[in-house]
């Protein structure tokens, strides 16, 4: 009969298996067909996380830092004492 918890991709992690009897009022669909449509929506029908594109990272501007403004401004946001 093969794996009950094995999902079109392999195994469904474990901590899903009981997603239904844990979160309160059933969604009205099985614990595998939420797995499916998590898989699908979710994750853009990918089955690992570095596949799923993501926005690039853009570099921020330097911050002026809080409370001494004679400090100069850097790449992370530090707060001073004040003078």
């Amino acid at each position: 009969m093969g794996d009950p918890h094995a999902g079109p991709a392999g195994p469904i992690p474990a901590n899903t298996r009981y997603l239904s009897s844990t979160t309160g009022p059933t969604l009205g669909i099985t614990d595998q067909e939420l797995y499916e449509k998590a898989i699908q929506y979710l994750m853009n029908e990918n089955n690992q996380t570095n596949n799923v594109p993501a926005p690039a990272c853009i570099q921020q501007g330097p911050f002026e830092p809080l409370g001494d403004p004679s400090q100069p401004d850097s790449q992370y946001l530090h707060v001073f004492r004040q003078p």
